[in-house]
């Protein structure tokens, strides 16, 4: 959580004179345009501003900037809590919870302090089933063709669970039936050495640790190895000093903006 405040010490102290009881209107609105325009139109949520709300605030360029072809989901995990006139205090955030999959902030957090990474959740369903074991990581092999955004695709998940038989009480396991079906189209058995059933996927015991797949032509690929190197982060998405660059450039310029507008009222009395 990172804060965007205002000290109205830090401005003109002439300013601060004339505005007067407005002073902490102001600085409200300032400080909660400058923190919009850091998280953008997604980070607002439902609550309304009356201000300009980028669709791109600085959160997504930031994203593009530090990595290759992040996903929108990535892109719109920043979001904010506004100021009040009592506490001209705004709150940035990385969103914690996901419908599905791992919450942006498990995942953003490493590639923002440059720590070492827990296990995911597709890792942690591994570990349950029995089929890694918990000081390994499962780290993508030569047989996974990974997506535009370098991810492994959603698709190759449920896919590997029906073949291996993992499903939750039998919900999504690959019938006899279905395992022909795929033999006859030329797709290959996938299995895990030192499994249950192993013994099906051929020569398992000269592999190492993983999941791999016996293509149709006979060749193996992985499609996932397992490592007790556990995956560390370099600190690449400079999520706060990026932001404090930012809040130090633009709430200043706010400040003038919404000073300016009230100022500028007719008939408001003038203070010396």
């Amino acid at each position: 959580m990172l804060t965007v405040r205002s000290n109205h010490l830090q401005f003109d102290r002439q300013l601060a004179r004339d505005l007067g009881e407005d002073l902490p209107r102001v600085l409200r609105r300032a400080v909660n345009q400058t923190a919009v325009e850091i998280v953008g139109k997604s980070g607002v949520g439902r609550r309304s501003f009356s201000g300009y709300a980028p669709v791109e605030g600085y959160f997504q360029k930031w994203t593009k900037r530090a990595f290759d072809k992040p996903v929108p989901f990535t892109q719109r995990a920043a979001t904010m809590s506004f100021a009040s006139t009592r506490r001209p205090v705004a709150r940035l955030f990385i969103k914690d919870r996901a419908g599905k999959g791992t919450p942006a902030a498990k995942y953003l957090r490493p590639q923002i302090t440059g720590e070492y990474r827990g296990h995911t959740r597709w890792e942690k369903f591994l570990i349950a089933k029995g089929l890694m074991r918990s000081n390994e990581y499962a780290m993508p092999g030569a047989g996974i063709r990974l997506n535009r955004y370098g991810n492994v695709p959603t698709r190759v998940y449920p896919e590997i669970v029906a073949q291996l038989r993992i499903g939750t009480e039998g919900i999504g396991n690959a019938t006899g039936k279905t395992m022909k079906r795929r033999k006859a189209r030329g797709i290959g058995r996938v299995f895990v050495p030192g499994a249950r059933d192993q013994g099906r996927g051929g020569n398992a015991d000269s592999l190492p640790r993983g999941i791999w797949q016996r293509k149709a032509d006979g060749t193996i690929v992985p499609l996932f190895i397992f490592t007790t190197n556990r995956p560390a982060y370099e600190e690449r998405f400079r999520f706060r000093q990026w932001t404090a660059q930012t809040v130090r450039q633009r709430l200043p310029v706010w400040v003038r903006r919404h000073a300016d507008a009230i100022l500028r009222k007719p008939n408001r009395p003038r203070r010396r």
